[in-house]
Parts: structure tokens; C-alpha cells; sequence
């Protein structure tokens, strides 16, 4: 009977202890929990972790937001003053990517400045031959796309600053100005402002609403002096010898330089593709009779007036003329006069006009 008794009161205090040990333990993990949240923002949170301001997160998985405006930033005061920073420190990885896949002009990165001196988007490069901002278009095929436009309905749409030079194109080196319909000459304009009219003309603003027109469908650019080289000699065997009698006509090109025995060429494209004239001596020799010669653009046989005048037989004459070329760098020599009237002729560049 004592026995069973003293097992009894073991039993009873055994239960009493591990109730007060149960409570214990509940009141710490309260207190453990509470002491974690005060210190949450120390937590690192890695993939599928919940992620915590203030913190120290790392992760190798990709998170999506989808539907309206979720994440914003405002006034933001992290690494480098900014509301968010992307940064990237492997080759070839992007350190802030924004992309559009609409077809009614959506934007993939989109920046706005309402302040006097603020920037929309801003772009830094500290590499001696890294890139501050790189536009990219790269579908295939004849699309035409953009890799960077800039708009602006007063200013500027894009301003280069640079120290070697302020706009450099770097490709095909090539700069395209659309002439949107603009008028012949223009008639507003920046002192220093190149422009291309609805005509396909380049002109240069020299003051304050002032043009001159500097290049064009119908007007050679810059002269490029050259050493005289022959570029035809009816006398010899090549291209096309014999003389040019009264009445008839020959087209001859231009384009290469020949030797002067025999007419070989020595100098392949001598005047360029693209020129629009050339300047040249003509000389006519062994004339026969009273006669003329009419040089004009290839192809063209109206004579209005006369490029070189003879006034005997055996005659040696030259003369400097500006001579305008068809697109293949062709003239059309037109020989005048009487019945019997005839001269071998003779062609020296001495430069050309793109």
C-alpha cells in the first residue's frame, strides 16, 4: 500500500514539472521570435525568402511583377543617390535591362525630367572606352528600326559633349539627315546648323536665319585638284581612236586615266564614283578646215555653245573648261561645221567636283 502511494505522488509531480517546463519553453520562443523580428533587417534572405528593407539579400532565381505600375521608388537615397541601382561587374551582363514587346509603341526604359537641369536618363562611363548610354536595334531582315531617338519639341533632341569630337558615327560613317519637307532654301535657323531640303540639297546656316547652299542634286561640292592626267586622245588605239568629223558625235568616259602612247589605263577611277564634273583641258589637233567642239554631260546632244574654236588646218589649240558628267563620268563630244570638216581631240583632268 505505501508503495503504490509513493508511485502516485512520483506521478503527480512529475506531471506538475513538465507543465512548468512546456510553459518555459513557449514564453522563450515568444521572446526568441520577438528579438527576431527587431533584428530582421540584418537577415539575409536567399531564393523564395521573403525580402526585408534594409537588408542583404542574395538569390540566383527570377522574380516577376506583372500588371500596372508595381514597384516604385521615391526619392530614393541609395548607392549613388539613386532610387534603384542595377549593378553589374561580369562581361556581358546588364546591369539595368528594360524591354518592350508591344506592337503600339510601349518603352522598355523610360525617363523624364520636369526640372530645369535634371536628365530623363542618365548615362556614365569611366572606362577609357566603355559607353554611358548604348542603343541597340537589332531585328533582321529591312526593318528600320532605332537604336536611339531623341525627341524634343523645344530644343535639342539629342546633345553630344564631347573632347575630341561632339557627334562621331561609328559604323558606316555615315549621318542621315531626313529632309522632312523642309523649304528651299530654309528659312529659320541657328547659325552653324547644316540642313537637307525637301529637294535633297545640303545647306549651311552662316547667320541668324542666313543659308548657302553647299551641295546638291544640281550642284558639285568641294573642287579636287589633281595632277593632270589624260584621260582621252582620239590618236591612239584605246579607247576609241580616229578623228571627229563635222556633224557626228562621240561619247567618251572620263572616269580613268590613260597612258598617253597608246591609251592603256594606268590610274582606274581617277575621277570617282559620284562626281558631278570635272575640270579639264581640251586640246584639238591636226584640224581640218573652220570647226568647233561641244562638250557636254554623256548623253546629252543639244549644242548651245561651243567648248574649243579652230579657225585653220593643222591647227594645235587648248582650252580650260568646267565639263558637267553624267552619272556613268561620261561627256558627249559634238564636232561643228561644214562638210569636211574633222580634228582629233584630246582630254586632260585636272580635278573633279563630288
Amino acid at each position: 500500500m505505501k508503495k503504490r502511494t509513493v508511485t502516485m505522488d512520483v506521478v503527480e509531480e512529475t506531471t506538475a514539472d513538465r507543465r512548468a517546463f512546456l510553459s518555459k519553453a513557449a514564453m522563450a520562443a515568444a521572446v526568441t521570435a520577438v528579438a527576431g523580428i527587431a533584428v530582421s533587417d540584418d537577415a539575409r534572405a536567399s531564393n523564395g525568402d521573403t525580402l526585408y528593407v534594409g537588408g542583404t539579400h542574395t538569390g540566383t532565381a527570377t522574380t516577376s511583377l506583372s500588371g500596372g505600375s508595381t514597384f516604385k521608388v521615391s526619392n530614393g537615397t541609395t548607392a549613388n543617390n539613386a532610387a534603384i541601382v542595377g549593378s553589374q561587374s561580369v562581361d556581358g551582363y546588364i546591369g539595368v535591362y528594360g524591354e518592350s514587346t508591344g506592337t503600339s509603341g510601349g518603352s522598355g526604359v523610360y525617363g523624364k525630367s520636369t526640372s530645369t537641369q535634371g536628365r530623363g536618363v542618365y548615362g556614365l562611363s569611366t572606362n577609357s572606352d566603355g559607353i554611358g548610354v548604348y542603343g541597340e536595334h537589332a531585328a533582321g531582315g529591312t526593318s528600320a528600326g532605332t537604336g536611339v531617338l531623341g525627341v524634343s519639341s523645344a530644343g535639342a533632341g539629342v546633345v553630344g559633349r564631347g573632347t575630341t569630337v561632339d557627334l562621331h558615327a561609328d559604323g558606316t560613317g555615315r549621318v542621315l539627315l531626313d529632309s522632312a519637307g523642309a523649304a528651299s532654301p530654309p528659312t529659320t535657323g541657328t547659325v552653324g546648323t547644316l540642313a537637307r531640303d525637301a529637294g535633297g540639297s545640303m545647306w549651311v546656316c552662316v547667320a541668324t536665319n542666313t543659308w548657302r547652299r553647299i551641295a546638291g542634286p544640281t550642284v558639285a561640292g568641294a573642287l579636287v585638284p589633281i595632277t593632270p592626267t589624260r584621260v582621252y586622245d582620239s590618236r591612239q588605239a584605246l579607247p576609241t581612236p580616229g578623228k571627229l568629223a563635222a556633224g557626228s558625235s562621240r561619247t567618251v568616259s572620263v572616269k580613268d586615266g590613260r597612258d598617253p602612247v597608246g591609251g592603256a589605263v594606268t590610274t582606274p577611277n581617277l575621277v570617282p564614283v559620284g562626281a558631278r564634273a570635272v575640270t579639264a583641258n581640251v586640246t584639238v589637233v591636226g584640224t581640218v578646215g573652220t570647226g568647233y567642239l561641244t562638250v557636254n554631260p554623256g548623253g546629252t546632244l543639244a549644242v548651245t555653245a561651243s567648248t574649243i574654236n579652230w579657225f585653220a588646218s593643222n591647227q594645235i589649240l587648248a582650252n580650260g573648261v568646267l565639263l558637267p558628267l553624267n552619272d556613268n563620268r561620261q561627256v558627249t563630244v559634238i564636232c561643228g561645221g561644214v562638210a569636211g570638216v574633222e580634228t582629233n581631240f584630246i582630254i586632260d583632268v585636272t580635278g573633279y567636283y563630288l
